[in-house]
């Protein structure tokens, strides 16, 4: 096996950073529709307001996930690191047998 923690730990920074932004731009999304709401009226609005919350929602859902993700990435990465400096710590005491 092969990996790398820093290299975990920069993809967990790169997916929480990503994140932010999205959730930023939802953010930002979102208030603009809920700006828009008050122009529309009768069956539209309701078709809009109810668009926008299952919009919202799944936005929600997906920018979890991503978040998610990133955290995993990066406790897989200290988990890791911390399992090769307990096995490297058990196996500097290791010495070869003297010979006979």
């Amino acid at each position: 096996m092969n990996v790398h923690p820093e290299l975990l730990a920069a993809a967990a920074a790169a997916a929480a950073s990503q994140s932010q932004t999205v959730l930023a731009i939802q953010n930002t999304a979102a208030s603009t529709v809920d700006a828009a709401l008050d122009g529309w009226v009768g069956g539209s609005q309701t078709a809009l307001t109810s668009t926008a919350r299952r919009w919202a929602e799944l936005s929600a859902r997906l920018n979890l996930r991503l978040y998610r993700h990133s955290e995993a990435l990066r406790i897989a990465g200290l988990t890791f690191a911390e399992m090769d400096s307990g096995h490297a710590r058990r196996f500097s005491g290791i010495r070869p047998p003297a010979p006979a």
